[in-house]
């Protein structure tokens, strides 16, 4: 079911698609202006993430310069890809964090020019009729962690009455009491305020099992609290909802540009065929003031959306979560790109 739903949603972009190469727009025209591509998402571990004041830190340690764009992640490597193409430097990008849903107005409004984001926060902004929700970036899930030392492998052997430590206000509210109700299994919740307080009440072993997004758990296995616990993250999503590289409605060209940059590099971890190298010429995206060989040229200039995904969520990056749905379908994935039958 997740499969078609992931299926489903890549096809929002085709409302964009007219049998003439698309054109320049006000967004492209304002971004080759300011010379800069502005990007927004909320922090999660290997998405997004705000690492400036460390590596300021460890920067000045070493006198040298802090690096200019001080986040780091897969949301982050997508936004630069996007100002290689248009502004031939993936440097040239102006990243944000948001902090509540009212900070979304700036994209409805054409301050930003991407925001990274899941269905419930546009719905919590009450934007979602303002904006594209564009392609795929990635497939983010709900899951359980439990101490290594339990034995327990599978979201079917966990013991919910030894209590289950979320966040209140967030979507576990509803998440964790439609699984249980579901499965018909007896469970103990245990809801925190504080992320702080909900990790130590956890890594002490006042609730036996911590839910999160399966990224916020990568970062939270690394810390082993004050009794140095080891932690396992359980392979079964509770649920799954995919993060979107979402755009105005003022300007259907930029949307176009940005879903085409997205599938490119999705499109490089295809197997090769006898008519596409890498899958990348499957599918040419001809867009005015771009060079017809663009697509290629993206690819070998910073990676395939695998390579990105491995340095930043993968096994080359500190939480070295499994590619899971966020391999292609041909790879035994969820995420589809667009190819010509």
């Amino acid at each position: 079911m997740q499969v078609n739903y992931i299926a489903a949603m890549g096809l929002v972009l085709a409302v964009l698609v007219t049998g003439a190469p698309a054109r320049a727009g006000t967004v492209l025209d304002r971004v080759r202006h300011d010379g800069v591509v502005r990007c927004a998402s909320f922090e999660r571990p290997g998405l997004a993430l705000d690492v400036g004041e460390a590596q300021a830190a460890a920067a000045d340690s070493v006198g040298q310069d802090a690096d200019p764009t001080p986040w780091h992640g897969l949301n982050v490597e997508v936004c630069k890809a996007v100002a290689s193409v248009v502004l031939g430097s993936p440097d040239k990008i102006d990243f944000h964090g948001l902090d509540a849903p009212d900070d979304l107005t700036d994209l409805a409004r054409g301050a930003d020019d991407i925001a990274f984001l899941t269905g419930r926060e546009m719905h919590m902004a009450g934007i979602a009729g303002r904006v594209v929700p564009g392609p795929i970036v990635y497939i983010e899930s709900i899951a359980a962690m439990v101490p290594t030392a339990t034995g327990v492998r599978h979201l079917a052997d966990i013991d919910g009455m030894k209590g289950v430590c979320f966040a209140s206000g967030s979507p576990l509210e509803h998440v964790l009491p439609d699984y249980f109700s579901r499965t018909k299994a007896p469970w103990r919740p245990v809801s925190f305020t504080e992320d702080g307080e909900m990790i130590d009440a956890y890594n002490v072993q006042h609730c036996g099992i911590l839910a999160a997004e399966r990224t916020t758990l990568a970062l939270d296995a690394l810390e082993g609290g004050v009794n140095g616990l080891k932690s396992t993250i359980l392979p079964e999503p509770i649920a799954s909802y995919p993060v979107m590289a979402t755009t105005g409605t003022d300007d259907g060209a930029w949307s176009a540009l940005v879903a085409w940059v997205i599938y490119t590099l999705a499109a490089g971890d295809r197997p090769s065929t006898d008519w596409s190298v890498g899958g990348v010429a499957s599918m040419p995206a001809q867009i005015d003031g771009l060079a017809a060989d663009w697509q290629t040229a993206l690819v070998k200039r910073v990676g395939s959306y695998g390579a990105m995904l491995d340095r930043t969520v993968g096994s080359r990056s500190a939480l070295k979560l499994p590619v899971g749905l966020n391999a292609a379908l041909a790879n035994g994935g969820a995420l589809v790109t667009p190819g010509i039958e």
